[in-house]
């Protein structure tokens, strides 16, 4: 009679012992891999190894001794412990992988490269940097496109920049301290330790441009403070703290959210003391003065331009025989004079057909100069990207001036000039006469620079454009108001402010978190768990042959 019965040497239950050391060793190891760092469970599994370990070196220590000193161990297991380390191996090259920032950009044109810009804004980074996304398990979709792009910035910076998510629905304490909504962003510096530095969060306002909204982002940031535009109240100028349609409050909001110290001084009051403009002043913004300059202002002002500093002028059209900037006026000389630019008692009217303008009075931004003032003005494929002026004011750009000078931004050829502001001013009557009115086109935002100062002056002929009720609408006002304060301090050559991105959305397949658990469950451990049974049992069967 045939006896089946299994019989356990101690060879036998060593061998046991190290294929148990093996398996928990490796799903331990497993376990560090996909977790990032030492759990309970991680834990328990380490014991399990030493225990085994333990167990095979006291039943078969003879083996266990042969093992390590390269002696062929019987029963095949040299060939398990081969295969658990080919397994382990290939499992912890997968969660390395998987957890890895890996992106190659195959297209001709580099469409899903980061620009070269945004090099040069992360390679001033000072520390580590922090990109903090608040998504909830609905938003997943929005996250994983975001994803992508703040990807690109972890490589870029070689790590320096990295990512985390929160969501606001499982850590609502966390999100009320930031103040976030379900899809906010967030960048911060972190300190030699890793900790977010509180002090320096700041939100990323994200419109439509990824890559352009998060590095100027991170510009505002290094750049904290660094640009001042003072705001002289001096002269019946336009408010920062008026919040109605003719107040400037968005536009200080808007400044102080890209970094600008914003400030209003009176200017008449400096001079009355005999001080000079501060040199802490980036700009100085003249915005619609209802007086006229006294020659001492004028001095101080020119004293400020030969200091390096930046004037900008928005000046709207005179309807009386006072006021500011009149044609014959002592500062408008002076700009003539020293800078070549000035303005007229004109008022532009645009006759062009065809154009989104309530009335001929509204003048559109028709032809415009490749300037950074006019760099996001009038972009081919925004439509709603040109600016508008109410009223607009016809400046003169002198041909043979004193310094370099330029047009930005001018009407059509179908435009004029009207000179009769008192028929346009009462009554609202304006038709072009001939020897009277200027023919179009007309200048509408002029610039000088003075190469060996550094001084330098925006005019624009309009005021309008800037005011709560206009400055995004359309949105090229907005742009224009920037694009004129980033010429003037050199904003656009020091942080490379408003670049065009070259970065754009790549092709995307979105992975929920449960679905990638699901495929890292099946190649970590069902895959080789699976292998390891069909080996560990052919093996079985075929020693107690």
């Amino acid at each position: 009679m045939r006896d089946d019965s299994i019989i356990l040497t101690r060879s036998d239950i060593g061998q046991f012992a190290s294929i148990a050391f093996a398996l928990f060793a490796l799903i331990a190891a497993l376990s560090y891999f996909y977790a990032g760092e030492v759990r309970p469970h991680t834990l328990v599994l380490i014991a399990l190894a030493a225990l085994s370990l333990i167990a095979w070196a006291l039943i078969t220590p003879s083996e266990f001794v042969g093992f390590f000193t390269g002696r062929q161990a019987r029963r095949g297991t040299v060939a398990v412990f081969s295969s658990v380390l080919v397994i382990g191996i290939i499992s912890m090259a997968y969660l390395y992988v998987e957890r890895q920032v890996i992106a190659y950009d195959l297209t001709e044109t580099r469409e899903f490269t980061l620009s070269d810009s945004t090099a040069r804004i992360i390679e001033r980074l000072p520390r580590d940097l922090r990109i903090i996304g608040f998504y909830s398990a609905e938003n997943i979709a929005v996250r994983e496109m975001d994803d992508q792009f703040w990807r690109q910035y972890e490589v870029l910076s070689a790590g320096r920049i990295q990512r985390i998510y929160i969501d606001p629905v499982e850590q609502p304490a966390v999100a009320e301290t930031y103040g976030a909504q379900d899809g906010d962003i967030f960048i911060a510096f972190v300190d030699d330790n890793g900790e977010i530095i509180p002090q320096s969060i700041s939100y990323v306002p994200m419109i439509d441009k990824h890559e352009r909204d998060m590095s100027l982002a991170i510009n505002r940031l290094l750049q904290e403070g660094s640009f001042a535009a003072f705001f002289d109240i001096s002269h019946g100028q336009r408010s920062l703290r008026d919040t109605s349609s003719g107040g400037l409050s968005i536009a200080g909001e808007l400044l102080g959210l890209n970094g600008w110290r914003v400030v209003e001084f009176d200017l008449q009051e400096l001079v009355a003391n005999d001080q000079p403009i501060p040199d802490e002043a980036s700009v100085v913004v003249l915005s619609r003065p209802r007086q006229p300059f006294a020659p001492a202002t004028i001095d101080a002002i020119d004293d400020y331009l030969r200091r390096g500093g930046s004037l900008f002028i928005m000046a709207d059209p005179v309807f009386a025989d006072s006021g500011f900037l009149l044609e014959d006026s002592a500062f408008n000389t002076y700009l003539w004079e020293s800078w070549g630019i000035r303005a007229l008692d004109a008022v532009v009217v645009e006759l062009l057909p065809g154009l989104d303008n309530p009335s001929p009075l509204d003048v559109v931004s028709i032809q415009i100069f490749d300037s950074p003032i006019t760099a996001n003005v009038n972009l081919p494929d925004e439509p709603d990207s040109y600016a508008m002026f109410r009223l607009a004011r016809a400046l003169e750009i002198s041909n043979t001036p004193p310094v370099n000078n330029g047009r930005a931004v001018l009407s059509s050829n179908m435009s004029y000039a009207e000179t009769d502001l008192v028929a346009l001013g009462l009554r609202d009557e304006y038709d072009f006469d001939e020897g009277e009115d200027l023919p179009g086109p007309h200048t509408l935002v002029g610039f000088a620079v003075d190469a060996e100062t550094n001084g330098r002056i925006v005019l624009v002929g309009d005021s309008d454009f800037a005011t709560d009720g206009q400055i995004g609408a359309p949105p090229g006002n907005a742009q224009l108001f920037f694009g004129s304060l980033n010429w003037l301090t050199e904003f656009e050559e020091r942080i490379t402010f408003g670049f065009q991105p070259s970065a754009i959305a790549p092709p995307t397949i979105f992975i929920s978190p449960s679905q990638l658990d699901q495929v890292s469950f099946f190649v970590i451990f069902l895959v080789p768990g699976l292998v390891l049974l069909l080996g560990a049992g052919m093996w079985f069967y075929r020693s107690r042959r």
